[in-house]
């Protein structure tokens, strides 16, 4: 089985580093960006399978970091979950096309089905 890349973009360093642990020991490659800029870079650089995508973040911040990915063409079908508190969940709702919402905090249960739903199954199930 192929491995999948998921990316993860969340300026909260110590989060992101919780869920790419989560994921890596599940088999899935993992990336990791602290703001959009980075994670637009990240995404040139390696064909990415999902995007775990913080809302708030500096600029570019998550909404604007997936309006900029649904207009590249190269981005545009990469499926994205936005992960939010429940204070932003309007957000979530009203952003470009995505594939699923986190609510912070998210079990870790959360995170590797919704990631499962969208990749495939766990690696190393």
């Amino acid at each position: 089985m192929e491995t999948k890349l998921v990316l993860v973009v969340d300026d909260e360093v110590d989060l992101a580093q919780v869920v790419a642990d989560a994921l890596a020991d599940e088999g899935y490659a993992v990336a990791i960006a602290h703001d959009g800029r980075i994670g637009l870079l990240r995404l040139a650089e390696h064909k990415t399978d999902l995007v775990l995508l913080d809302i708030m973040m500096p600029s570019p911040d998550g909404p604007e970091m997936l309006a900029k990915m649904r207009a590249t063409p190269a981005f545009a079908d990469i499926p994205v979950v936005v992960m939010t508190t429940a204070e932003y969940d309007g957000i979530a709702a009203s952003l470009p096309p995505h594939q699923g919402v986190l609510s912070k905090p998210f079990t870790h249960r959360e995170l590797l089905d919704t990631v499962a739903r969208l990749v495939g199954a766990h690696p190393n199930a």
